[in-house]
């Protein structure tokens, strides 16, 4: 029986953009934003300078997606989620430095870009979500 550690790291592994689900893909992609707030305000809080903490990102990111990378075969579905998560993480570095260092001006483009980002997102899963209902619906009346 695997360990709940084990359950953990094999569930986290899995790229998923979690194709018609709005609500699970926002919720995952503020999870990366929060990921990134997290590691660059904890470089930040102990003593780092803002290169230190846009270095740790980068270095997260890269190991965690080649780890990923290198368990499945790329498909254009997967570069785009990784593309989005990669998107998140850094806007989330980017909130945290604003806020540590009082910038306005990164605050503004981190809160924008991640706006951006997540109405873009729920807007195309939703439409896709209706367009695969009535594509259905074709299909199962052109059988009666």
């Amino acid at each position: 029986m695997a360990s709940p550690i084990d359950t953990i790291v094999k569930f986290l592994e899995q790229q998923d953009d979690q194709g018609n689900d709005w609500y699970g893909w926002a919720s995952n992609q503020l999870s990366h934003a929060f990921l990134g707030v997290f590691f660059s305000g904890l470089v930040l809080v102990l003593g780092g300078a803002w290169y230190y903490a846009i270095a740790l990102l980068v270095v997260l990111v890269v190991a965690k997606k080649l780890a990923d990378w290198s368990k499945q075969i790329l498909t254009w579905k997967i570069v785009r989620d990784t593309i989005q998560d990669i998107l998140f993480f850094i806007n989330g570095g980017v909130f945290s430095l604003s806020i540590l260092y009082g910038s306005i001006i990164l605050f503004v483009c981190a809160t924008a870009s991640v706006s951006t980002l997540l109405v873009s997102g729920i807007v195309s899963r939703i439409v896709q979500s209706k367009q695969d209902k009535l594509n259905l619906a074709f299909n199962f009346n052109q059988l009666n």
